[in-house]
């Protein structure tokens, strides 16, 4: 869980300094679009790792129907947020990337709920 919980962080951050890089000033609808795209991407983001943080709380007292809950909802944030870039502007390989990375540990996490 933690392992997906830092994950969540690191993506979020990430998104956040690529919306604070274009300047809000900008007259570039393509930069216009990718902003919004990451300020949405960011909120989402916010939802996924409190997601997270309801998991772990699960995981703890033991209830492995609240895990896989709150994981799965995480899941589906994190790739909606993937889906706001399903047409260019794209974002840099890396954040597609940790996107991947997120989806594979919290699939893991569901594969050891399902076994439990």
């Amino acid at each position: 869980m933690n392992m997906a919980q830092n994950q969540a962080r690191f993506t979020h951050n990430k998104i956040w300094a690529l919306h604070e890089k274009i300047e809000d000033s900008t007259r570039n609808l393509n930069l216009i679009k990718q902003k919004q795209r990451y300020y949405k991407c960011h909120v989402k983001f916010s939802d996924v790792r409190r997601r997270l943080t309801e998991a772990k709380m699960g995981m703890l007292k033991g209830n492995s129907t609240s895990v896989r809950f709150y994981v799965s909802m995480a899941v589906n944030q994190a790739g909606s947020c993937e889906a706001e870039f399903g047409n260019p502007p794209r974002p840099p390989p890396a954040v597609a990337k940790d996107f991947g990375r997120l989806g594979d540990v919290c699939s893991i996490i569901l594969a050891i709920c399902d076994k439990v």
